[in-house]
């Protein structure tokens, strides 16, 4: 039976708020979701000059009053509001933080969800964002890498040294540890998070796959992980796509996922709380 995940970019509006955000975790866990998932951007722009990567015209379409909670804290409210149900962030923009005071954050999410938490990260694909910030847009894949590096050791080393290009620090002390071991890593992204997904992480986060494209990028990930040392295997599959509520063509998407090898399906909604209990109804339902 293919797993079906959801992602919600709760905002603070009515019907949108923290309180939801525990009424549908609830009513998702109830309904046999298997993980819900928080995206992240710190802040949003009328317009854009960098390019949306998963719309034909580049526009990612937010509209002209936009924005997010920190997907950390929204997990944290989800997770104490449920006892089974896996949160995640779909996807926090790691560069964009300093890696050693988010490694501590993460094991405080971890143990706030009683190890039910999935990190998941992207480079992102706004320089404005990162302009805002004060981050430096160049070199962000590196740093990713090397973020990547500097907390997985923070997470499992005793005494902690590292010396990189962006991150410099010897005898660390970095406490409490993961309740999982190793806490697991989403990457999302196109072919070069395949890449990083295959280095570094428990499973590769595409999205807005359709038709032969979601059997292309499963091929595509078997041959990165071959070229990376790595057995396929072993790599976790998950996408997500909007999901305009006919659940005649999600069963058929579903099929062809999981014809292709994809592990989890993850739906994004980005309706008021009302609506959304309606939707997760519906994919509680479909035959899977």
């Amino acid at each position: 039976m293919m797993n079906i995940g959801l992602v919600v970019p709760f905002n603070g509006r009515p019907q949108r708020t923290m309180a939801d955000i525990k009424s549908v975790a609830i009513h998702a866990e109830a309904a046999g979701i298997v993980s819900i998932w928080f995206p992240e951007h710190v802040v949003f722009f009328p317009t854009y000059t960098s390019k949306y990567p998963y719309t034909e015209d580049g526009d990612p379409g937010f509209g002209k009053r936009q924005g997010v909670y920190d997907p950390l804290f929204a997990a944290t409210v989800a997770a104490a509001a449920t006892e089974r149900v896996r949160v995640g962030t779909a996807v926090l923009i790691l560069p964009q933080r300093n890696p050693v005071v988010l490694a501590q954050e993460v094991v405080a999410v971890d143990h706030a969800s009683n190890g039910r938490f999935d990190f998941g990260i992207g480079i992102g694909w706004s320089s404005e964002e990162y302009a805002a910030l004060g981050v430096p847009w160049a070199a962000r894949g590196k740093r990713t890498d090397e973020y990547l590096k500097v907390m997985k050791a923070l997470w499992t080393d005793e005494l902690v040294t590292f010396h990189g290009e962006f991150i410099d620090f010897a005898d660390v002390i970095a406490e409490p540890k993961p309740i999982q071991s190793p806490l697991p890593i989403w990457v999302g992204g196109g072919s070069a998070s395949m890449r990083r997904a295959a280095r570094h992480g428990t499973g590769w986060y595409g999205w807005n796959l359709h038709g032969e494209e979601i059997a292309a990028a499963m091929r595509e990930l078997d041959q990165v992980c071959e070229a990376e040392g790595r057995d396929p295997s072993t790599l976790g599959r998950k996408i997500g796509l909007p999901f305009n509520g006919s659940t005649d063509d999600f069963k058929r998407y579903l099929d062809a996922s999981a014809t292709a090898g994809v592990t989890e399906v993850v739906v994004a909604v980005g309706i008021n709380a009302p609506q959304l209990h309606e939707r997760i109804d519906a994919l509680a339902v479909i035959d899977r």
